[in-house]
């Protein structure tokens, strides 16, 4: 299903980021190891793709939502330069919202602000109440200078930078960008699910007002913080051992090219 022929599996690392199994001496270890990806693929292995597709996709997962299969989390790596606003896709995720589905996606790797109209991504510039928009940081809580930020669009940070996961043919490699960072927020989101159930509404400010604040994020994201997980779902930063006994399913839109291997900048998407 994963076809993207120029960084080995985006789709691929993106889902390990959310979902690899941990403690098995193999690998990677995902944001939430019990959780189930139920993979939506909108875009083509060159990385090109239209809005319409993606509300397609989302319309079809909403559809199995409302078939019986528990969608908590959508995440979606996907943000074109360029791309116009759509009050389609606006109020599919308003709808996805009212289904209880949080829908999380990415800032972008241009290093625009997106509160700037005119190189506004989408759909992360549409600030839904049932919507999170995330930044990629690096190694040091600072945003690199190709990632996308806002004040008042982009919600937080999280690391997007060398970020090592599963890749196509049972291999792993390095890839930056924001797309590597909306996913974690995702099975984040996911797990703090699986401890308590929550509206989409809920979840997002459970997520959102527990950031680890920082100096270097201030003026730059809505939070002026980096995610803390283990905050979110009422643990603390020091690792209190927890398990969460209900699994919530992420909805995964597999995408193209959106970042580079190997330590490489990314492109201008």
């Amino acid at each position: 299903m994963d076809d993207d022929t120029i960084y080995g599996g985006h789709g691929t690392h993106v889902a390990g980021i959310m979902g690899a199994a941990g403690n098995n001496g193999v690998g990677v270890t995902g944001v939430n190891w019990h959780t189930t990806i139920l993979p939506v693929k909108w875009v083509t292995g060159n990385g090109s793709g239209a809005t319409s597709d993606l509300i397609t996709s989302l319309n079809w997962l909403l559809q199995a939502k409302q078939a019986g299969v528990n969608i908590r989390v959508i995440n979606d790596s996907t943000v074109f330069v360029g791309t116009a606003y759509s009050q389609a896709l606006s109020d599919e995720i308003d709808l996805l919202g009212q289904n209880g589905i949080l829908f999380v996606t990415a800032a972008g790797n241009t290093g625009d602000n997106n509160d700037n109209p005119a190189v506004r991504r989408y759909p992360c510039g549409y600030d839904r109440a049932t919507e999170i928009c995330v930044a990629a940081s690096d190694q040091n809580d600072k945003l690199p200078s190709w990632a996308n930020y806002g004040p008042h669009t982009v919600d937080l940070a999280t690391p997007g930078n060398n970020v090592y996961s599963t890749l196509l043919h049972n291999t792993y490699g390095f890839i930056n960008g924001s797309s590597m960072a909306s996913p974690q927020v995702a099975g984040a989101a996911a797990l703090i699910l699986s401890v308590q159930n929550m509206s989409p509404v809920q979840l997002k400010a459970d997520i959102l007002n527990n950031v680890d604040q920082l100096p270097s994020l201030q003026g730059l994201l809505i939070t002026g913080g980096s995610m803390m997980a283990l905050r979110a779902r009422g643990g603390d930063e020091n690792g209190i051992e927890w398990r969460g006994d209900q699994q919530a399913e992420i909805g995964l839109t597999l995408v193209g090219p959106m970042t580079s291997r190997d330590g490489a900048l990314p492109p201008p998407f």
